[in-house]
């Protein structure tokens, strides 16, 4: 007799587009699944199962797959991907999978932004649409369209509740088109929340998105190799370009890397990436992949060599997890907070050696930073933030990877860094003694 299947919960939020992208994930993928709505609407009075299942960002949505949690919803929608039968949401091709990966994290880091610069926003995702019902390129939803359904159903409800247009027929028909095709899709309607419901509940909060909208209409900006060589696009001394170069070594894919001047940005990084306008940029033949995590899930799919994630779709999103989350911290907010975040990480790292286990992997790429960087930031500004009988596992870790002998081939050396570096003593000072009042 076949053991029953693991029980699939969801806790979210009414009206929430991100606990919509969870539910449509799994009904395209045919998995029956129980809804925990948070009772408070407005999420000010978080309910403790939410609060114990996700204690890092106490937000929605949630997956509880038998005996396993999954947060953060674009981690959640490839955990489905990747867990359960049915019909697939992630392209096959790897470089497409990196291009929708990419578009949904463009969507996600805007956010607010999102709205304030919509016209050149809504050009950029129009000019992905041309020629296409959805973003996949076939009649059928897929990952992006998943990610982008927020911009699907809730921009029309907010422009309802302001009262203010962002988006018309003519100026973006191939978007208008996809916002019809994506809310009427039979599996889409079954968990989409009812329009005028949503009016009314964003209504309450008509000031705010006016606001917001009002400003966007102030901006009317509109952006728009024979061989598969890999080139690498990068600026000396930083750590998500590392994070690019590390992945390919793992991988034995030779490459070349073209250090450009951040002060003074070449035409080529514009060209290849005009949306962000920023380092990494991983060329590959007629291929152009940006974000080093996107690059770096493209290398791991492209590429034969050792794998960088695991096998496990749950131990996947759950790197994919930490990898967003120490993204997320990251810059001056990692530094500021840099006891706490180290707290959670030395969590995750005790009893291993690395984060996926006995070899370099995704995560401990993502968190490269924290192993070199960091302690470059420390000699600089005088200030200690990161001790071993503090954090032993951290500083074991730490100490692993520095010392891996793919790493090291690509690891700026420590005495360029700190010369590099000390340009910005004051700054790097700051936040380094600000960190020790917390």
């Amino acid at each position: 007799m076949a053991a029953k299947a693991p029980e699939v919960k969801l806790i979210g939020a009414y009206g929430s587009p991100y606990t919509h992208r969870a539910e449509v994930a799994l009904r395209l993928k045919g998995v029956p699944y129980e809804l925990i709505l948070e009772e408070d609407e407005d999420m000010s009075n978080k309910s403790e199962l939410l609060l114990r299942h996700n204690p890092v960002h106490k937000l929605v949505p949630v997956l509880l797959h038998g005996d396993r949690t999954v947060c953060e919803s674009l981690v959640i929608v490839e955990y489905v991907d990747e867990a359960f039968d049915g019909p697939p949401l992630l392209p096959a091709d790897p470089y497409q999978r990196a291009e929708a990966r990419f578009w949904a994290q463009f969507i996600d880091l805007k956010k607010r932004a999102f709205i304030k610069e919509a016209k050149e926003n809504m050009a950029l995702l129009e000019a992905q649409l041309k020629g296409k019902s959805f973003f996949g390129g076939d009649d059928t939803v897929g990952f992006l369209d998943i990610a982008a359904s927020g911009l699907a159903h809730w921009v029309g409800i907010v422009e309802e509740a302001s009262g203010v247009t962002l988006v018309n027929g003519d100026e973006f028909p191939a978007f208008c088109k996809w916002t019809n095709a994506y809310v009427n899709h039979e599996t889409v309607k079954q968990c989409l929340p009812v329009r005028e419901e949503l009016v009314a509940f964003f209504s309450a909060r008509k000031e705010m998105y006016t606001a917001q909208l009002r400003d966007a209409l102030h901006k009317r900006k509109i952006a728009m190799a024979t061989e598969p060589a890999v080139k690498l696009i990068g600026w000396y001394g930083s750590p998500y370009v590392h994070r690019a170069e590390v992945a390919l070594r793992l991988k034995g894919v030779p490459y070349e890397l073209i250090l450009d001047d951040p002060s003074n940005k070449s035409e080529l990084l514009l060209r290849d990436n005009p949306v962000h306008k920023l380092v990494p940029v991983l060329l590959h033949g007629d291929r152009t992949v940006c974000e080093s995590l996107v690059i770096l899930e493209y290398v791991d799919e492209a590429f034969d060599g050792q794998p960088l994630l695991p096998v496990d779709p749950y131990e996947r999103a759950m790197s994919r997890f930490w990898a967003h989350f120490i993204d997320q911290k990251h810059k001056e907010a990692f530094v500021k907070e840099a006891k706490g975040n180290l707290a959670i990480l030395e969590e995750q790292l005790k009893g291993r050696r690395f984060f996926g286990g006995d070899a370099v992997g995704f995560l401990d790429v993502a968190a490269c930073g924290l192993a070199h960087w960091l302690g470059v930031i420390e000699e600089v500004s005088g200030v200690t933030l990161v001790n071993g009988d503090e954090f032993p596992a951290f500083c074991k870790w730490a100490n692993a990877y520095v010392n891996d002998d793919t790493v090291k081939q690509c690891l700026p050396d420590r005495d360029e860094l700190i010369a590099f570096f000390s340009g910005n003593k004051e700054i790097y000072m700051a936040l380094a003694r600000a960190t020790l009042h917390k």
